[in-house]
């Protein structure tokens, strides 16, 4: 495999091995107008991520990033209010249906509506990676085959886009804490320990299903029904305090059971996730990020001509 590119500034001190062409050794140098070379150079051995070069394309992300919001709802006639009416039509559909089996799916004394909100307000960032995500390169593909970016960017805007999204859900949540009159709990500042795993998690399942769907059309069939299936397997409808799971250790091997029981604790009070759920929610975010870091960075050459 070809050795991984690495962007540098025209003021970097230039290789002995590059060549870098001037306007000043044409014949139209005095008519050319200035512009800012950049070069690359191969950078010896694999690396996981090319920190600096992404930090040199941070403004290219942003752009990325509001261009992704303006698609997807220039055409809709209601706009990002789609963002706060479509959990509400689920909490009405799961608090009708729980009323009828008089199911009781939060603790006492806190209204369902806050326990619904704010076990969606995670999910809800992770399954726009997954769905959008996956299709990014896909669906740039004239951009991914003409023009040389971190390809990365890609996927990883699509996580700003949808941190936008948890934004409005988090206003919603603060708005229903007024209209209850329900005080955030004391531990509240812990809700960024788990903000900063949702985003960890959502840009490893973003990065690791773009490069999959970019090689094999399958995925794309495949995540909206896991999508489908990682809601009901997470709690985001209920919470997994009312019920033993001292057994159930292969449950909590899905990350956003402690991550949402973590929001949950931190906004609403109510009980600590626990060491062992803990532990997996963060060994298999970071395993899920390593992996989808490596496994892009493995394919990311080839991905322009499968595409």
């Amino acid at each position: 495999m070809p050795p991984s590119l690495h962007a540098s500034g025209h003021d970097s001190p230039v290789p002995e091995n590059v060549e870098v062409l001037s306007t000043a050794d044409s014949e139209w140098a005095d008519d050319a107008p200035h512009c800012e070379m950049h070069y690359f150079e191969a950078v010896p051995g694999w690396q996981l991520i090319d920190l600096l070069e992404l930090w040199t394309y941070r403004e290219l992300a942003l752009v990325l990033a509001a261009r992704e919001v303006k698609v997807r709802y220039r055409q809709a006639i209601i706009g990002v209010a789609w963002v706060v009416l479509q959990p509400v039509i689920m909490f009405l559909v799961f608090q009708t249906i729980f009323t009828l089996l008089n199911y009781q799916p939060a603790v006492p004394g806190i209204p369902y509506a806050l326990t619904f909100f704010c076990g969606w307000m995670p999910w809800q960032l992770l399954a726009l990676s997954m769905r959008d995500g996956s299709q990014t390169l896909v669906t740039n593909r004239q951009l991914v085959t003409k023009v040389y970016f971190p390809r990365m960017l890609l996927p990883t805007a699509n996580v700003l886009c949808g941190l936008l999204e948890l934004a409005i859900s988090f206003g919603v949540i603060l708005g229903l804490m007024a209209w209850y009159q329900f005080f955030p709990a004391r531990q509240s500042p812990a809700v960024l320990v788990f903000l900063v795993l949702i985003v960890l998690l959502s840009v490893g399942v973003a990065v690791l299903l773009s490069a999959l769907n970019a090689l094999y059309r399958d995925i794309g069939y495949v995540v909206p029904f896991l999508v489908q299936v990682g809601f009901f397997a997470s709690p985001v409808a209920y919470d997994p305090a009312q019920h033993d799971l001292s057994g159930w250790w292969w449950y909590e091997l899905n990350p956003m059971v402690g991550i949402i029981a973590g929001f949950r604790w931190a906004l609403l009070g109510t009980e600590a996730p626990t060491t062992r759920m803990l532990t997996f929610s963060i060994g298999m975010t970071f395993a899920i990020l390593i992996s989808g870091l490596w496994y892009f960075r493995r394919v990311e050459d080839w991905i322009a001509d499968r595409i």
